[in-house]
């Protein structure tokens, strides 16, 4: 087994499936562990748990493993080709607007509690993008207006 360089703990608040983390978020964290690499190919094995230390080491082919007392969660590495990505007709503003919320989940939603895509988050307390599918092409869109954080209540120690 190789060494452990590193530790990731994801919080409760990027939280998707029950007591898992969203999984871009996860896929996005371990990413970002990569050395700053821009292009990285991030696979998912298991659900990553939320509010627990987990193991992030290399391996042999400079990949990072994400590691749960020995159980394989996630691996991140350099992608093993060139992707050639293509951008799909882009919705303009007024057709994200009228998909939004027109997603069958967003009626019976799975996960409500989900960072990015909850309907039940407060207000600055996840990203609440509900997207839904635009008539004249094949994406799904909505509008995405940033918040600032939802006021937290303090108390002093």
């Amino acid at each position: 087994m190789d060494a452990v360089c590193s530790r990731l703990r994801i919080g409760r608040r990027f939280r998707g499936p029950p007591g898992a983390a969203n999984g871009g978020f996860a896929s996005g964290s371990l990413a970002a562990l990569l050395g700053g690499a821009v292009d990285v190919e991030v696979s998912l094995r298991r659900s990553v748990p939320l509010e627990h230390p987990l193991e992030v080491r290399h391996d042999r082919d400079a990949a990072l493993l994400l590691d749960d007392h020995g159980c394989l969660l996630a691996e991140a590495r350099p992608p093993a080709a060139e992707v050639e990505l293509t951008v799909p007709d882009t919705p303009t503003p007024e057709e994200a607007r009228a998909a939004a919320g027109r997603g069958a989940y967003y009626a019976d939603p799975l996960f409500p509690d989900c960072f990015v895509c909850g309907p039940a988050r407060a207000p600055g307390d996840g990203l609440r993008i509900f997207p839904g599918p635009v008539s004249r092409c094949s994406v799904w869109a909505a509008p995405w207006p940033p918040c600032p954080p939802a006021p937290r209540s303090c108390s002093a120690r």
